[in-house]
């Protein structure tokens, strides 16, 4: 089954909610302020997703941990640190995408 992972309060999340809604695409929800993800789960979206294009560089928590000044793993960072994910991101087995890109995103369910 299909995963939207992301926050309630991220806009682009609602925009793929509403997307799968409108087009009656079975989904679950993942509310990243309330359930971390395993660190299976992320490293399998590492495998689609690279880590440093995962790391919302326009985060509070990527100011308030000054990353913007450091060198840094991404990875590291994000398996030590969840808020620093962007939201959202569509998994389904052993693939995945962020962000809302409708072009993407009907491509990604069919």
């Amino acid at each position: 089954m299909l995963q939207l992972i992301g926050r309630p309060s991220c806009k682009e999340t609602r925009k793929v909610e509403r997307f799968l809604k409108e087009r009656k695409i079975d989904f679950h929800f993942i509310d990243l302020d309330k359930k971390e993800l395993s660190q299976g789960e992320l490293k399998s979206i590492f495998n689609s997703i690279s880590p440093s294009d995962l790391i919302n560089k326009n985060s509070k928590e990527f100011e308030k941990k000054g990353l913007k000044y450091m060198d840094f793993n991404s990875e590291e960072e994000l398996l030590s640190n969840q808020k620093l994910l962007v939201t959202p991101i569509i998994r389904e087995k052993n693939r995945a995408i962020s962000g809302y890109d409708e072009t993407l995103l009907k491509s990604f369910v069919k």
